[in-house]
């Protein structure tokens, strides 16, 4: 986790020294997106290095959903200035759209999967209330992603 960090860091000091009006800016975006998922998912790993699917499976999915913005951040660089006029470079973005529509659905799922550990741990209500809201959340998450994706 922490060599994609130092990755995104370098990517945002990249956007801003050779990137050039719009496009430093999509750079930038995306790598900054990453930043805060890849901080959640090296703290979960950090603090409960021994842990199960509480911690692994959101870890893991905001892992691949980082990376993916990873990707796409490098391949913003192929846009020119307008952000409009691509250079081989922009195919490296697409790849990391091609994987944003894995990855965003991987944190979704990793995250509902942490929250339906937690639930089982609980007794009675508690666990009930835990597995509806884990259902609700993984269910209302994926129709975000079929709604922004269109698949």
């Amino acid at each position: 986790m922490v060599a994609t960090a130092a990755i995104a860091l370098l990517l945002l000091g990249l956007a801003q020294v050779i990137g050039a009006g719009e496009a430093a800016g999509h750079a930038t975006f995306h790598a900054l997106s990453a930043l805060p998922l890849l901080t959640i998912a090296g703290l979960l790993l950090g603090r409960w290095p021994e842990a199960g699917l509480a911690v692994r499976g959101p870890a893991s999915g905001l892992g691949a959903m980082a990376i993916a913005l990873l990707v796409e951040s490098i391949g913003a660089y192929g846009f020119e200035a307008d952000n409009e006029t691509r250079n081989g470079l922009a195919v490296v973005h697409d790849l990391g759209l091609t994987l944003t529509s894995i990855g965003l659905p991987a944190a979704i799922i990793g995250v509902g999967l942490g929250l339906g550990a937690l639930s089982m741990r609980g007794h009675g209500f508690a666990r009930g209330a835990g597995v509806v809201g884990t259902v609700t959340f993984v269910a209302v998450g994926l129709l975000f992603v079929k709604t922004m994706t269109g698949f």
